[in-house]
């Protein structure tokens, strides 16, 4: 029978380099599609990417090796191979503390590799749907919990809790493909939320070394649109005690991150505050004066 592959007995490291900025560049761009299309489901983003860079491979071999772009058996067979790559190379990737593009490089990498170690081998096409099979399988199987994918992620996934490590890879991975994907941004674009949340833990520490409060989000929230902003504030101002300009809100520009926060006191007393994180990432004045001071 004849083979598809070729058998290639050594490593190209010119081509190997250019591939890893080409799936790098593809994983960014399908990022930045998935954020277009509001995609949440972890599997969805998951086969999504997978198809999005073999697409992108074979067009750029079009141009490369002059090769017609045809959707066949080993395409949705190089489909399946890369989905599980990336699913693989992001579950090993979430138990260090990388960035984001960080991690789509690493997969890029582990993309390349795979495809060497891959055209290497003499696989038939019984071979090749069997392996086709068992992917699938093990793509649903650890896959079909797509439940809670619209909470709002404000930090790094929490992955690997408990001892049962096959559990954990099970219901985790989901919430990892969308949060990855999700949080990746435009060079120029600051990662609003996430600054704000940390000037949020430096001012929720020092507010409780001085003063023995502690605060606790009840929810935070980024807006770019000023009535969706002006609503949460001042359904949020309505329940709070501690006091909050509406001037001040009112000379913000947009995109602000709004939080609503209890303090709970060292006699167990409660209040309810709102407070502003401005777009450069740190409280209003009237906020820190409330929050951290």
């Amino acid at each position: 029978m004849r083979n598809h592959f070729n058998n290639y007995n050594s490593i190209n490291w010119k081509w190997s380099i250019i591939w890893v900025f080409i799936h790098f560049a593809s994983l960014f761009l399908l990022s930045l599609g998935i954020q277009q299309l509001s995609l949440n489901n972890g599997l969805i983003i998951l086969f999504f990417t997978g198809v999005g860079v073999t697409i992108i491979s074979r067009i750029v071999k079009t141009f490369t090796r002059k090769k017609t772009f045809v959707v066949d058996k080993w395409f949705f067979f190089w489909s399946l191979i890369n989905t599980t790559t990336i699913w693989l190379v992001l579950l090993l990737t979430s138990l260090l503390i990388i960035s984001q593009l960080l991690a789509l490089l690493l997969v890029a990498i582990g993309l390349v590799i795979v495809t060497h170690f891959i055209k290497r081998l003499r696989i038939t096409n019984t071979a090749m749907i069997l392996t086709s099979i068992l992917l699938i399988l093990i793509l649903l199987f650890f896959n079909y919990d797509t439940s809670n994918l619209s909470n709002q992620v404000t930090g790094t996934p929490i992955l690997f809790q408990s001892n049962n490590l096959f559990t954990n890879v099970k219901e985790s991975t989901p919430k990892l493909f969308s949060q990855i994907f999700s949080g990746i941004s435009l060079p120029n674009e600051k990662l609003l939320s996430t600054k704000c949340k940390k000037s949020y833990d430096i001012c929720k520490e020092i507010f409780y070394q001085k003063y023995g409060f502690s605060h606790s989000i009840i929810k935070m929230e980024k807006f770019e649109d000023k009535s969706k902003a002006k609503e949460f504030f001042n359904t949020w101002k309505s329940y709070s005690v501690l006091f909050q300009t509406d001037t001040e809100f009112d000379n913000l520009h947009l995109p602000v991150v709004l939080f609503a926060i209890k303090s709970t006191g060292p006699k167990e007393e409660q209040f309810v505050g709102v407070f502003i994180c401005d777009r450069s990432g740190d409280f209003t004045e009237s906020s820190k004066r409330n929050i951290c001071y």
